[in-house]
């Protein structure tokens, strides 16, 4: 289950990353002009569309991978207050990540210059998810540094997670793709 749940993770991981860096993506959230932004939108609506999906694909899996890792997180160890809280970091990712799959589908169903006025859709889903990410990963640090894992894995990923919620309070934005690095190496430890 282990070597499982970290390809699941990799994969997820890659797939968000992926869109994060794709040229389109990269031309619209570095564009402050929102006018601009809908005609990067409008001029590569495939593009858009393909990023989108992406986005919200990888999300999903990575969720798919830390709930196959609460599983195994079951078979490691006796602790139960260990084993109660390896389910909060899927059920917390899951819930932020239902927020990003609306997001992603509100920024292809919008017409491109409501989308591009708006890329997080309105006010509170955004932060929602991004806050629900960063706790999911000081949640999955914790079990990591319980069980038998890589002390700097656990610790990585937890203080990354706390490092970042820290951030996104101060500068009241984070860019998405930085929730899936740590679960990208989490999952290639796991495979090792």
């Amino acid at each position: 289950m282990q070597k499982l749940a970290g390809i699941v993770l990799i994969v997820g991981s890659l797939l968000f990353i992926i869109a994060a860096f794709m040229p389109i993506t990269i031309k619209v959230v570095t564009e402050s002009d929102p006018q601009k932004r809908g005609e990067h939108i409008q001029n590569d609506r495939t593009g858009w569309l393909v990023v989108n999906i992406l986005f919200g694909a990888g999300s999903v899996v990575a969720v798919v991978g830390l709930a196959l890792f609460a599983l195994h997180a079951q078979s490691i160890g006796d602790n139960p207050n260990v084993k109660l809280v390896s389910y909060l970091a899927p059920i917390a990712a899951a819930l932020g990540t239902l927020f990003w799959v609306i997001i992603s589908y509100n920024r292809v169903a919008l017409p491109p210059q409501e989308a591009a006025s708006n890329l997080g859709v309105n006010s509170w889903m955004f932060p929602a998810y991004t806050v629900l990410m960063q706790i999911a990963l000081m949640i999955v640090g914790f079990v990591l540094i319980q069980g038998a894992y890589p002390g700097w894995l656990g610790w990585g990923v937890m203080v990354l997670g706390g490092l970042s919620l820290v951030a996104y309070l101060v500068f009241k934005d984070m860019p998405p793709f930085a929730h899936y690095v740590p679960l990208l190496v989490m999952g290639i430890v796991l495979v090792i």
